[in-house]
């Protein structure tokens, strides 16, 4: 073990690694400056921890290369490197907290166990602020100390994948208390958990704000399935996505399985969630959510419609579960499913919930931002040739009191479709700011 206590290190650019705790030699380093390297600010790759505390790292490629045992990082700032800020394959890794900030990505993980405490920010890096390619990520905080991913070149975090297009393995993201906001790209994209061996990787985001990140506040390529009981392989709760082009896009081709659950969903511009390519190996459960002021400028399936689109190439899932969601206020049609794509003769059926009214009931009010009747729908609906599609919207309250197809509440766009279910009573709906 050494210790470093208010050093400078300055690399005048010939030195290749400015620190290294490797072998049986951890280091405690404090209050110290390490810069101008060419290499790796510092390479923990001892047996024994190390520890770096309120003390700064820039330049080079790599701020800090972590592969074995533990390192704990409390009041770092690591900038300029053109790599990786921190780049880990091994070992447990704390934050608590840290600034990664104008690196090449902030965090690049393949490996091992990394953790960030509040007041951490991960901003400004020219590539991802987080690559996640391997290994377990948990980000905490809440309210003011919370985590900040911001103004990233590309995607705040990306899952499943990493910059250099390494070999990637199964990867777990906790995201707690997170404030990911104005990234070039999504701010959360997920590719493939699982990585390339099938193993289990899951991705559960709780209490974030998502603001106006590239394309999507939450892109889906591939969450995968999971074996087993639960099937859920990417769980959203009690986050609020405001703006980007959609909310949530299901952008993916492959199975996912997705659960959102009691969060906000408000003013994209494009649709708020949006379903691609949904098949029967998919499940997606929807629960009390409010999907609230989305607009629509790409028409579906021929219509705009600003609440929650789903289209189908194959069929519908039969873990298929829309409960308890307010859709309101968003432009034109608030909901619209389309199996379009599904090739005949065949049927499809699709439910808003196994109890109708005695369970969480959905509500559609306030087409067009307007309680009035108009050319704006709760549901619209379509099929392709030779395809009968069947929906039951029992468990739902209308604008208008209604649940008959072709009047005032549903609109079947294109096909042989059917709406079925009586509408809830009781519903007085009123159009909020």
């Amino acid at each position: 073990m050494f210790t470093l206590d208010n050093v400078v290190i300055d690399g005048s650019n010939r030195v290749d690694h400015a620190i290294a705790a490797d072998a049986s030699c951890g280091a405690v380093i404090k209050d110290s400056v390490v810069r101008n390297f060419l290499g790796w600010g510092m390479a923990q790759t001892a047996f024994v921890a190390s520890t770096v505390v309120r003390t700064r790292i820039s330049g080079g490629t790599r701020g800090i290369f972590h592969q074995l045992s533990g390192l704990q990082l409390e009041d770092v700032t690591i900038t300029g490197a053109s790599e990786a800020g921190l780049y880990v394959i091994g070992g447990s890794t704390s934050c608590s907290p840290c600034v990664l900030s104008a690196n090449g990505v902030g965090l690049d993980q393949r490996g091992g166990v990394v953790s960030f405490a509040g007041g951490s920010a991960i901003t400004d890096n020219t590539g991802a602020g987080i690559a996640l390619a391997g290994g377990t990520l948990a980000i905490g905080g809440s309210g003011p100390s919370g985590v900040e991913i911001a103004g990233n070149g590309a995607e705040g975090i990306i899952v499943g994948t990493s910059p250099s297009s390494v070999p990637y393995n199964a990867s777990s993201l906790t995201l707690a208390g997170a404030n990911v906001h104005d990234n070039v790209g999504p701010g959360l994209r997920v590719q493939n958990p699982f990585g390339p061996s099938g193993s289990p990787g899951v991705v559960g985001v709780s209490g974030c704000t998502f603001t106006n990140n590239g394309g999507a506040n939450l892109r889906v390529d591939d969450s995968g399935v999971r074996v087993g009981a639960d099937p859920i392989s990417l769980r959203v709760n009690a986050t609020t996505f405001i703006g980007s082009a959609h909310a949530v896009w299901l952008a993916g081709t492959t199975s996912s399985a997705v659960a959102l659950s009691g969060s906000t969903l408000r003013d994209a511009t494009d649709t708020a969630m949006l379903i691609e390519h949904l098949s029967p190996a998919w499940h997606v459960r929807l629960t009390g959510n409010e999907l609230r002021h989305n607009a629509a400028t790409t028409p579906r399936a021929g219509q705009l419609i600003g609440g929650f689109f789903a289209h189908s190439d194959a069929g519908w899932p039969a873990d298929f579960v829309f409960e308890g969601n307010s859709l309101f206020s968003n432009t034109q049609h608030q909901m619209g499913l389309d199996v379009a794509g599904v090739t005949g003769p065949t049927s499809v059926s699709i439910s808003f919930g196994a109890l109708g009214c005695a369970g969480p009931a959905n509500s559609f009010y306030c087409y067009a931002n307007a309680p009035a009747l108009s050319a704006a729908k709760g549901l619209v609906v379509s099929a392709g040739s030779n395809v009968t599609l069947s929906v039951d919207a029992g468990a739902a309250n209308w604008q208008n009191g209604l649940s008959t197809a072709g009047l005032d509440d549903q609109l079947i766009s294109v096909g042989a479709c059917a709406v079925t279910g009586s509408a809830c009573g009781g519903f007085a709906p009123m159009c909020p700011n």
